[in-house]
């Protein structure tokens, strides 16, 4: 699983943006077995979800979302 993370900021939107290009560079062409994932802070979904969810399941991408107390949830 490649995953790509980040952390609160001022520019959330400009984070998220940045946050999917890394991902798209590192995902291998030869791995098809291979998952991708998107973490963020809980107060960072609606940025990470304006990709749409079509998209997303083209491109393999999971989203993960993180809460102050560290408790993990998978968005669709």
């Amino acid at each position: 699983m490649y995953v790509e993370a980040k952390g609160l900021s001022a520019s959330v939107g400009v984070d998220v943006d940045t946050m999917y290009g890394q991902i798209l560079r590192r995902m291998p062409l030869e791995e098809n077995d291979a998952r991708f994932a998107l973490v963020v802070p809980v107060e960072s979904r609606r940025s990470v979800l304006r990709v749409n969810s079509r998209v997303r399941g083209l491109l393999r991408l999971e989203v993960y979302t993180v809460d102050a107390n560290g408790r993990v949830e998978r968005v669709d």
